[in-house]
């Protein structure tokens, strides 16, 4: 009888401290909320991804000359940002960077999300337009030419 007492009171202890042990949260090390102390999968996680859309000076250039003086950018038609037309990168930017229009877009709990695009000019001329992927943690870099 004590056996069985003592035996039962082992397992129940056990039992609690494995329970008590246990971390919630997200696991994904992509995520934006991941828990490094987490053990167990909340299926919780959330991503963001961003796009820079930029243009060298030749374009700045032709777009002056077309007489484009400012440029909207529109992600599934929600204004997300202006700049002057003749500001250009002479390279590659990261996004968020001087000169160009980066949209950020919280993707919830998918790592990839489509959206549409439209860049216009002051006069609403479209100049450019498109689908882009957002994708988890990454900054897709597009190019504009014109």
């Amino acid at each position: 009888m004590k056996k069985t007492i003592y035996l039962l009171s082992i397992l129940s202890i056990a039992s609690l401290l494995q329970s008590c042990s246990k971390t919630s949260g997200c696991t994904d090390p992509e995520a934006t909320n991941y828990n490094d102390l987490a053990d167990e999968d909340c299926k919780c996680c959330s991503y963001t991804g961003e796009v820079v859309f930029w243009y060298n000076k030749t374009t700045a250039e032709n777009l002056v000359k077309f007489g484009s003086t400012n440029l909207y950018l529109y992600i599934d038609t929600e204004l997300k940002g202006s700049k002057a037309a003749n500001v250009y990168n002479p390279s590659q930017p990261n996004c968020g960077g001087n000169g160009t229009l980066t949209s950020t877009k919280i993707l919830g709990n998918v790592k990839t999300n489509a959206a549409s695009y439209k860049i216009s000019d002051q006069d609403g001329d479209v100049i450019w337009q498109g689908v882009i992927n957002y994708n988890a943690n990454t900054c897709l870099k597009l190019e504009l030419l014109f």
